[in-house]
């Protein structure tokens, strides 16, 4: 069991229930660890399957960890942007996995595929971010989100995450120095969760490590920064049809579990 590992912070405003409404953009807040959730997969943080690699890892080692994480990517292979969100309908069935979007994404599924995919001609994708970390287009494949991934990918994502946790667990989250993890925040009728949009390595080592609070800077480039489900009519991708109000909302919920 790892021992919590608390960090001092100060200047922060904590984040509650009672001022979630009057929170800004670009500011940093202090978010109860239980309150967060990743993107798009949709892990709260004890099913989060990155963290859960991290705690083996500290416990049983590298390879059962690549063993767990291996796993991981191999029963979570969603074949389309369809069976990512669990709305089985075209035109969902036809697009790829990593074009996947939300009902409050600003851009389109055309787009987001050409921003996250090296090439978005290939038989096996891959993503940008894989190939700016050195990894062969050629011959690997797949996205640090859900499998298929190549043997390479796997292993680079697992190194990512043993990084971040060592560097954490030996120094201390710093933020100032690394830059906060960012995200933005979806407020139901009676509750509220804060999506991890940026800086998931950092995000998985801090629940590995036990954090009971986050440092979480409310930013996003890809949707508004607060969203609320009394507002799902003017969801962007619900007024320009690509989404229906149920579907929405249904996509909306499935993140408080």
């Amino acid at each position: 069991m790892l021992s919590i590992i608390k960090s001092l912070i100060q200047n922060k405003a904590v984040l509650s229930s009672s001022d979630l409404e009057r929170a800004k953009g670009d500011r940093v807040y202090r978010i109860a660890a239980e309150k967060t959730i990743s993107h798009l997969t949709r892990f709260n943080p004890k099913e989060n399957p990155f963290s859960k690699a991290l705690k083996i890892y500290y416990s049983q080692g590298r390879q059962q960890a690549r063993n767990f994480l291996l796993d991981y990517y191999l029963e979570n292979q969603p074949r389309n942007m369809a069976e990512v969100l669990g709305i089985h309908r075209e035109p969902l069935t036809t697009l790829h996995s990593m074009a996947t979007i939300l009902p409050w994404s600003f851009k389109s599924a055309t787009e987001k595929f050409a921003r996250v995919a090296h090439d978005v001609d290939a038989k096996r994708a891959i993503s940008k971010e894989a190939v700016h970390l050195g990894l062969n287009p050629d011959r690997d494949f797949g996205w640090q989100f859900f499998g298929p991934v190549s043997n390479d990918l796997l292993d680079a994502e697992l190194d990512r995450l043993i990084g971040v946790f060592e560097s954490i667990r030996s120094h201390g989250y710093k933020p100032k120095k690394f830059g906060h993890i960012h995200g933005y925040a979806l407020i139901s009728e009676s509750d509220w969760r804060i999506v991890n949009l940026g800086g998931k390595h950092r995000y998985a080592s801090l629940l590995a490590l036990e954090y009971e609070e986050i440092e979480i800077e409310l930013r996003s480039k890809a949707a508004p920064h607060i969203i609320r489900r009394s507002e799902a009519e003017r969801w962007h991708q619900v007024e320009n049809g690509f989404f229906t109000v149920e579907e929405a909302l249904m996509i909306f919920d499935s993140h408080f579990h």
